[in-house]
């Protein structure tokens, strides 16, 4: 019976694990309840999910996915942070980490590939998704307000002209 419980749950860690276009694993030693249950809020409120593992059942189950994973990192008590959005959650971690001794990032696996701690603190000072793409849609709509004004200038001349035209004219 306790085999069936493991296979499970290795499954269930699996399906997390193809879902995710990141997974961070973060130690958490000395981590208090309530800072625990801060950083799974900050995690959650960014589209991730923070879960804690046995390292063996998720070294299992990126074994069977056939994604390396550098098995240093899956030492000791490890938190694992799966996001299909990488940047928001990377840096929730981020700022928790700079606020919170206790939680140091280890490494992860970004788009099944291995990355170390330094990668994820790169991932976390890119500009979220949402500010790339207001950016993009500022970047398209500048030519053609240009363009706008262009086409205007000289309507709005004639318009000046006679305006000033029917001012000198008596009535």
């Amino acid at each position: 019976m306790v085999k069936e419980s493991k296979k499970i749950l290795v499954e269930e860690i699996k399906q997390k694990i193809s879902a995710a276009d990141l997974i961070m694993f973060s130690q958490y030693k000395g981590l208090t309840v309530a800072d625990d249950h801060e950083l799974r809020r900050s995690i959650h409120s960014v589209q991730g999910e923070y879960c804690v593992y046995k390292n063996t059942l998720v070294a299992l189950a990126f074994k069977d996915l056939q994604i390396p994973v550098d098995e240093k990192q899956l030492t000791g008590p490890t938190a694992y942070i799966f996001a299909k959005e990488p940047v928001a959650p990377a840096k929730a971690l981020a700022v928790f980490c700079k606020e919170h001794d206790s939680v140091t990032v280890k490494g992860g696996v970004f788009q099944k590939q291995a990355i170390g701690a330094a990668d994820i603190k790169e991932l976390a000072a890119l500009p979220s998704q949402k500010d790339l793409l207001a950016k993009l849609v500022y970047l398209l709509q500048s030519p053609i307000t240009g363009l706008v004004n262009v086409v205007q200038g000289p309507l709005r001349k004639l318009v000046y002209a006679l305006n000033a035209v029917a001012e000198k004219k008596p009535q």
